[in-house]
């Protein structure tokens, strides 16, 4: 009977996030999630909160390397005989192995008029340097409206895997959400060259002339669903309001300042002084470690998926591992994640 090798659902791996202190450079870890990997945590926010969240990876058909037209074009060949239900989004996490990962939703919702409008709705952690490259995404699916979140959210390098499902999970239970991100949005290009313009500036070289893509528009992310970001320069960009309450995993009503400063980690080690004496010191590794501490919690899902997939192979298990089964059952139990989100 094959040994289950955990490596292929998750990998503890260093964020790619450093902070210098006191001449040492501190780097959180992550539990990055593989495809397989990806698609048990997938699983287990669908049954949790009645979801479809689907995981793509794209790394068999498309090379490395290859930019993003080629990626949403196997997107295209995947889900081109998708039907969607009015009201009912589906969520997809595409993946490239372990490279970028973008999280998207497909939604057709209702209008108060009684018609139906289809949206594309891309959560990009990274898109502040990719906007250029999603207008030929938008000529791709000219029947959709294409919303994509305005910056980048992310300041590590490995956390746009557990990003997906993170924010997946919260935007799915928003009702009418492309709608309301509609109000949010706005053409890019216009109000970059009226920028430039207001200030002075001459037309950038790389796109002197707005594109024209009718469906295709950028949002302000809403303030309750910016708890992954770490980059405070994208909460500014986005008139996120710190103060307005947001869902936590705990269903508790706090302010997004409240959760961005609970959310950083104070990290301590020893300072040796002349006189062998050991002091500890507190510093501040200055990012919201939301992912990072998600992705542990991700890592104890699979954890738990695998040993019930070692118990169904009859596999000997240890009476640890069946402690920590129980204790992580229970503990699940006791989690009263809210059920819905708050309103934009």
């Amino acid at each position: 009977m094959n040994e289950i090798d955990k490596n292929e659902y998750y990998l503890k791996i260093p964020s790619g996030y450093k902070t210098e202190i006191d001449g040492c450079f501190l780097e959180p870890i992550i539990y990055q999630p593989t495809p397989k990997g990806a698609e048990i945590i997938a699983d287990y926010y669908n049954d949790k909160y009645d979801l479809s969240i689907s995981v793509i990876d794209h790394s068999q058909n498309v090379p490395k390397g290859s930019d993003l037209k080629a990626r949403f074009q196997e997107f295209t060949n995947t889900v081109k005989n998708l039907t969607l239900e009015p009201d009912k989004p589906k969520g997809f996490i595409l993946m490239h192995g372990q490279n970028h990962s973008v999280p998207v939703i497909m939604s057709k919702e209702t209008q108060d008029d009684g018609s139906t409008k289809d949206f594309m709705i891309i959560f990009d952690s990274t898109s502040g340097s990719r906007i250029k490259g999603y207008h030929p995404i938008a000529n791709m699916y000219p029947e959709q409206q294409l919303l994509l979140n305005n910056g980048t959210r992310q300041a590590d390098g490995q956390s746009c895997i557990t990003d997906s499902p993170a924010i997946l999970k919260d935007a799915l239970r928003i009702e009418k959400l492309g709608t309301k991100l509609l109000e949010r949005s706005f053409n890019y290009d216009e109000y970059s060259a009226q920028k430039r313009e207001k200030e002075g500036k001459p037309p950038n070289r790389f796109q002197s002339t707005p594109v024209k893509n009718d469906n295709f528009l950028v949002f302000e992310m809403p303030s309750s669903l910016c708890k992954t970001a770490q980059i405070s320069r994208f909460l500014e960009k986005n008139n996120a309001d710190l103060e307005s309450p947001i869902i936590s995993d705990k269903s508790e009503a706090i302010s997004l300042g409240l959760k961005r400063q609970s959310s950083q980690s104070t990290v301590s080690f020893i300072k040796t002084s002349e006189s062998d004496k050991e002091t500890f010191t507190d510093k501040m590794l200055g990012i919201n470690r939301y992912l990072h501490k998600k992705s542990k919690r991700h890592a104890e899902i699979i954890d738990k998926k695998l040993l019930e997939m070692k118990i169904e192979q009859s596999e000997v298990t240890t009476p640890e591992e069946k402690n920590w089964s129980t204790k992580f059952t229970k503990k699940s139990n006791e989690r009263n994640e809210d059920k819905g989100m708050s309103i934009i």
